[in-house]
């Protein structure tokens, strides 16, 4: 657990009770009020998280992108219309640290199409797409995203998969200093 970590996440109103993040190899929950003295964190009391829990899917396959946990500097926003749910993750690369969402689904084992509903707005004119790491089990793959036009503009990424019931899938920025923050995922979708 790093101090600087825990006082800049709390800078961004990241550290609500029961939130997650994410300090070098262990997950960590919030169990206690943040405490603060100016803009510096006095007190926060975590507790590490040794297991994935497996997520319920919606009838339609789906599950939005907040319901699933947090690591780093990955954040809930509602600043843009049309998101499922209460809102979408972003902040997946933000100075330098890193941001992941994972989650394991309620998913029998098989091959699938996985949809995930993002916005990647312009940032930089030489930028014309975003790149995350997808990990389903032990499997990764560097997977690209094409720009949206706007940021209020939301699109589906398609990859096709092979499923291991209990398998935690992940999606998150490895690259540092690249363009992973300038991407919202709203939520991720199964279809046989």
């Amino acid at each position: 657990m790093d101090a600087d970590d825990i006082a800049y996440n709390s800078l961004q109103g990241e550290l609500p009770d029961g939130e997650h993040h994410f300090f070098g190899d262990i997950d960590y929950a919030v169990v206690d009020q943040v405490e603060f003295r100016g803009s510096q964190v006095v007190n926060a009391q975590y507790h590490p998280l040794l297991e994935e829990t497996e997520v319920m899917l919606q009838p339609d396959g789906s599950i939005d992108a907040c319901q699933t946990r947090l690591h780093g500097t990955a954040k809930v926003m509602n600043v843009h219309p049309d998101y499922t749910g209460r809102g979408f993750v972003a902040g997946l690369d933000v100075l330098g640290k890193k941001g992941s969402v994972s989650f394991v689904p309620t998913l029998e084992s098989g091959d699938y199409e996985l949809c995930i509903t993002y916005s990647a707005g312009p940032m930089n004119a030489s930028w014309d797409r975003r790149e995350l790491t997808l990990s389903v089990g032990t499997e990764k793959s560097t997977q690209q995203f094409p720009l949206t036009e706007t940021w209020q503009q939301w699109r589906e990424k398609k990859i096709h998969i092979h499923y291991t019931k209990g398998d935690k899938i992940k999606l998150s920025a490895d690259r540092l200093g690249d363009n992973e923050d300038c991407i919202n995922i709203d939520r991720f979708t199964f279809r046989k």
